[in-house]
């Protein structure tokens, strides 16, 4: 089962006065893994948020720009 695994570092930006010039990184990261699963041929795909605060999380496309994209890539 073939697994990616991408981290995505949180920022912050538009701080105050300073628009698009100042932003911060923070020390928070998203990892997003995916796995694969080959034996899986009717094309259905599951996702399944983990971790913290993840309960709260929508799964609708419509709502929630991670599952958007994790459908339209997978």
């Amino acid at each position: 089962m073939p697994t990616h695994v991408i981290n995505v570092p949180a920022t912050s930006a538009n701080i105050g006065p300073g628009f698009d010039v100042m932003g911060l990184s923070l020390s928070l990261y998203l990892t997003v893994t995916a796995h694969t699963d080959a034996s899986n041929t009717s094309g259905e795909i599951t996702l399944v948020y983990e971790g913290e605060n993840s309960s709260g999380l929508p799964l609708d496309p419509q709502d929630n720009l991670i599952t958007s994209t994790a459908l339209y890539v997978l």
